[in-house]
């Protein structure tokens, strides 16, 4: 755990552009300010309440690959963070966006597959009642028919724009292969919005933290300057 922790504060420093251990000494934090060091104080605080090494060792793993995700991406502050989670929670949006009308076009074209596969498994059905001129003999033929003939109507009104099986399939390839790729970014994009909340939460834990520090200072400074 001692060579862990040699290798994660450097970095930890080099992320908040500072040195050595923080202070005890309350000291505000600005919005543009390095926010590294945060996420050290973060894990100390955790670990000073840790009852066994594994967990200190688990601690000190999350600060490293939160150290490392943050150098990666070139985020050094809150408003780095902030605008990289503005910035995925769009993208997230945009290709579920994307998902969504994927889904929708191929459910689409599935019906109209379905239907051009009724239509044609009906049509000599229709063309055999078409071809009978006796009237009697026609209602006898739609009587014994009725519903696989209703089942070719109701085809052909949802195949206005006629047939087009081949195009259709290409379509749904085409559809299959930019799902497959849109679900792989939106899953990256995920990936990457959990670790990035989680880095979220140890930084507003540590800044409630300095905030409940600087209550306790603040009233000792007043009554020292009082004197």
């Amino acid at each position: 755990m001692r060579s862990l922790r040699k290798r994660v504060y450097p970095a930890v420093s080099t992320t908040a552009h500072t040195s050595g251990r923080a202070s005890s000494s309350f000291r505000p934090f600005t919005r543009a300010a390095p926010f590294g060091r945060l996420i050290a104080d973060y894990y100390d605080a955790r670990n000073a309440g840790a009852w066994s090494s594994k967990a200190k060792v688990g601690n000190l793993k999350r600060l490293t690959s939160a150290v490392a995700y943050l150098e990666e991406n070139g985020l050094h502050t809150l408003d780095d963070l902030e605008a990289r989670l503005d910035s995925l929670h769009s993208s997230l949006d945009e290709t579920k966006t994307t998902l969504d009308a994927n889904k929708k076009r191929t459910k689409e074209l599935h019906e109209l597959l379905r239907y051009a596969e009724t239509y044609k498994r009906f049509e000599p059905l229709h063309d055999q009642l078409s071809a009978i001129k006796w009237k009697y003999k026609r209602e006898r033929f739609k009587s014994e028919h009725e519903s696989e003939l209703r089942q070719f109507y109701m085809a052909r009104r949802k195949l206005p724009g006629g047939i087009r099986i081949s195009d259709w399939q290409h379509e749904l390839a085409t559809l299959e292969h930019e799902g497959y790729a849109a679900y792989a970014k939106y899953k990256t994009l995920r990936d990457e919005l959990v670790k990035l909340l989680d880095v979220k939460y140890c930084v507003d834990r540590a800044l409630s933290a300095r905030e409940d520090e600087g209550r306790k200072t603040r009233p000792l400074c007043a009554d020292i300057t009082s004197r």
